[in-house]
């Protein structure tokens, strides 16, 4: 029956296969992410988790999921008034040597006890986001690694266990997935 559908459909329409292209583009654009279900866990309080000093290991891929370059990040960071962390990242690329220090400062806005906003800045960010349970995401615009080029920039930051973090860093441009990092945090005791 269902054959007889599908069947009967693409002889009444001009264009099947366009309609069915269309159709497929759509739903693989929408990622499907659900920060509400990312977010499960404990609170991310920012001004106490995102405190003190890290080491990451971040792995980048280009838009076909190859990877292209790996690097190790020590990051270190502090709280100040506002409330604002700001963050110092010491970015070694394994691949081509390159080493970049990168300073973050993330400007907290509480509308209500644990409901609170993000605003990311750098010399290369500049994102706007929400804080969902144990995870933030936000959205705005960066630069790929090893690229001065501005893109699309979306962060989806997940805070894990003893002092654990996984950040997934996605980028775009003019709509289309540009490629992606991937960085796994541990707290240096």
């Amino acid at each position: 029956m269902i054959r007889w559908y599908v069947v009967g459909f693409q002889k009444q329409s001009k264009f099947p296969l366009i309609g069915v292209l269309a159709i497929q583009v759509f739903f693989a654009s929408c990622g499907f992410y659900d920060p509400e279900l990312s977010g499960r866990g404990p609170v991310f309080k920012p001004e106490v988790d995102l405190i003190g000093d890290f080491s990451g290991r971040r792995i980048v891929y280009d838009r076909n999921d190859s990877i292209i370059e790996t690097a190790i990040i020590q990051r270190s960071c502090g709280l100040e008034e506002g409330p604002v962390v700001k963050c110092k990242l010491d970015i070694q690329y394994e691949r081509s040597g390159e080493r970049i220090t990168l300073n973050r400062s993330y400007r907290l806005h509480y509308r209500e006890a644990l409901d609170a906003s993000i605003h990311l800045t750098s010399e290369r960010e500049d994102l706007k986001g929400e804080i969902h349970g144990a995870a933030f995401h936000l959205k705005g615009t960066g630069e790929v690694p090893n690229s001065e080029k501005e893109v699309s920039q979306e962060i989806r930051f997940v805070a894990l266990s003893r002092g654990e973090a996984l950040e997934t860093i996605l980028y775009s441009y003019l709509g289309l997935r540009a490629g992606k990092s991937v960085t796994f945090w541990r707290k240096i005791q």
